[in-house]
């Protein structure tokens, strides 16, 4: 099970992640180029800049039904989504 958060409350999580959560180096031409993200254990978190000083937040927590512990994000999944992507 997935749930998102966005706006104001993901900003506050986004800061809250330690720097080394940072992940770098994101291949380009990939779902998540150009975009600041941070990965630590069930929880992905995604700002990205526009123009005009536009800053947008979002997360995304991948949590286990069963026993209610975040599951371990696979960052590929956010790298290559297509068309074809299952999720």
């Amino acid at each position: 099970m997935s749930f998102s958060v966005a706006g104001d409350r993901a900003k506050t999580i986004f800061n809250k992640m330690p720097d080394s959560s940072l992940v770098q180096n994101i291949p380009e031409g990939t779902c998540l180029s150009g975009d600041i993200v941070k990965l630590k254990e069930g929880m992905l978190c995604i700002l990205t800049k526009g123009d005009d000083n536009f800053e947008s937040y979002s997360c995304r927590v991948d949590l286990n039904y069963a026993t209610g512990t975040t599951e371990r994000i696979d960052l590929n999944r956010y790298l290559h989504c297509g068309e074809d992507a299952d999720f």
